[in-house]
């Protein structure tokens, strides 16, 4: 866990890292809810639950996203603007790191690339 009790964002994706999500937004029935969010099947979420494979870290990074803005929107409902505004600037910190981290891949494979003449 880091220091403010929520999960190592730097642990290993599994299933249940994104247990821990789906739990604290829909309680316990929360895998049928959670797939629709992330585009993966109950029978995706069952295989990862008996241990056959992972999330990847795209599915958790896009899991992240969505407990994030599920909490700022939460946040705003109660009243907690400040508190709601945080989770929005820390979404917005993610998406320029992610948009960062897909042109340097682009970039990367542009420079490995033949050049066409």
């Amino acid at each position: 866990m880091s220091g403010n009790g929520g999960p190592d964002l730097d642990e290993t994706p599994s299933y249940e890292m994104l247990a821990r999500m789906g739990r604290a937004a829909h309680g316990a029935h929360w895998e049928g809810k959670v797939c629709d969010h992330l585009g993966e099947s109950p029978r995706t979420l069952r295989r990862w639950r008996d241990g056959e494979g992972a999330p990847s870290v795209r599915t958790m990074a896009w899991a992240k996203q969505w407990a994030l803005r599920t909490a700022m929107d939460l946040l705003a409902a109660a009243g907690e603007a400040d508190l709601a505004g945080d989770v929005r600037d820390r979404l917005r910190s993610l998406d320029r790191r992610a948009v960062e981290k897909g042109r340097d891949a682009f970039l990367a494979a542009r420079a490995q690339s033949p050049v066409e003449n």
